[in-house]
């Protein structure tokens, strides 16, 4: 059996519950959090969304990054991350994944090169 990666429908349920808001405005909210809530599998917040969900209390890992995005990199990241992240003046990640957070890390906060090596 495959297992599946969250999406933003997944993860905008798993959120409205945790903060204890209507169910009945899914739709609203689904297109109010996301940076590009027409590509389901992108799990870029946006900045509402981020300070919606920031609200509830949830925890987040940060990464400061040496130099601002690159367009690579931010395709990059749309396509290979599975956790719901903010992205801050181009330099600060906000990420939702303990497990994503702990890998980057472990490549020394080189977000590149942990994109790089999931892509092989």
């Amino acid at each position: 059996m495959i297992k599946s990666t969250p999406n933003q429908h997944d993860y905008t349920k798993l959120f409205i519950t945790k903060i204890g808001l209507n169910i009945d405005e899914f739709e609203r909210y689904s297109k109010e959090w996301w940076w590009n809530h027409t590509n389901l599998t992108n799990l870029r917040l946006s900045n509402y969304g981020f300070k919606v969900i920031n609200s509830g209390n949830t925890d987040y890992y940060i990464i400061e990054l040496p130099e601002p995005l690159k367009n690579r990199t931010l395709i990059q990241m749309s396509r290979l991350l599975t956790c719901p992240y903010y992205i801050k003046n181009l330099d600060l990640i906000y990420l939702l994944g303990e497990e994503e957070t702990v890998m980057i890390k472990l490549h020394a906060d080189n977000l590149q090169q942990y994109l790089d090596n999931m892509q092989l």
